[in-house]
């Protein structure tokens, strides 16, 4: 009995001293604002997506006043929901979790660009309004999460680390300046495709540097020329040269673990603006979206 009292104040000391130390980590991350004309506490709150309680007391307010020129430290919103969460003080069914911002959809409009401009992933945006795919029309609202709501569900989910986790470790190892070439170019070929469609382009890559036929590392195989062309159209346009998207990005994480190799694809292409009658004449694999996947 002596043991088990023992072992229980000695996890009760290390969970106290683990809740000071996250609470004195949290109090420290700030972002430094320079206060300007036209600014306010409610204002600076909706831009970084805090409460003004938040700011005042990370800036030992008690009043609402601000003013031009001073310095004001905003407080990380993250940090300001793990010290919240860690205490009790988040509720996901209040009024400030569930709000949302309507977005008309209008020309040129891209999940990808409304989650820049919002701050939030392209999934939080599809889990928001139940979307299946990437695609969006025109005059459409969609709703896009607040940023804290989000921020707040993904802290209320436990992390819980499994088998399977600890074992999804990438197949293939590639440095990170060639995973973000890799990414531009899935984002290039793969824009306006669903996640799934973007994993499938991003495994044809894999399979041509396992494949004799090609170049045997991914740099290469992006940067093929084939007769007096490259074998990816927007390396030669430079599409490739923009920024991926964070699904890219996670298409390229996910065909490095190799779970699915599409039957060993080496070829995608799209049927309805493909001029190369040759490419027509390989044995399909699967269609997705708008590509179809070869061998």
């Amino acid at each position: 009995m002596k043991n088990t009292y023992i072992k229980t104040l000695f996890l009760a000391c290390i969970a106290t001293f683990t809740l000071i130390g996250l609470q004195s980590t949290t109090a420290e991350a700030h972002t430094e604002y320079h206060v300007v004309k036209g600014d306010s506490l409610w204002g600076l709150g909706k831009k970084y997506g805090v409460s003004i309680d938040d700011i005042k007391q990370e800036n030992n307010r008690h009043d609402d006043w601000i003013y031009i020129g001073e310095t004001l430290k905003i407080p990380d919103i993250k940090n300001v929901l793990v010290a919240k969460s860690s205490s009790g003080f988040i509720d996901l069914h209040n009024s400030t979790a569930e709000v949302f911002t309507k977005h008309r959809v209008v020309k040129g409009d891209s999940l990808s660009e409304l989650g820049q401009k919002y701050s939030v992933t392209i999934d939080d945006i599809k889990q928001e309004n139940n979307l299946d795919d990437d695609r969006i029309y025109i005059g459409e609202v969609l709703r896009i999460p607040n940023k804290t709501k989000v921020l707040a569900t993904q802290l209320s989910k436990p992390k819980v680390e499994t088998l399977e986790n600890k074992l999804a470790k990438p197949v293939v190892s590639i440095s990170q300046k060639e995973k973000d070439l890799f990414a531009r170019l899935v984002e290039a070929e793969a824009k306006g495709e669903s996640y799934k469609g973007k994993v499938a382009v991003a495994t044809v890559v894999l399979n041509r540097v396992d494949s004799p036929l090609f170049p045997d590392t991914i740099t290469g195989v992006i940067k093929q020329v084939v007769g007096n062309s490259y074998a990816f159209s927007p390396v030669k346009n430079g599409e490739i040269n923009k920024p991926a998207s964070e699904d890219a990005k996670r298409a390229v994480e996910e065909a490095l673990l190799r779970n699915d190799r599409l039957n060993d694809s080496i070829y995608f292409y799209n049927p309805d603006i493909a001029s190369d009658e040759w490419i027509r004449t390989r044995d399909i694999v699967k269609k997705i979206g708008n590509h179809v996947f070869a061998k």
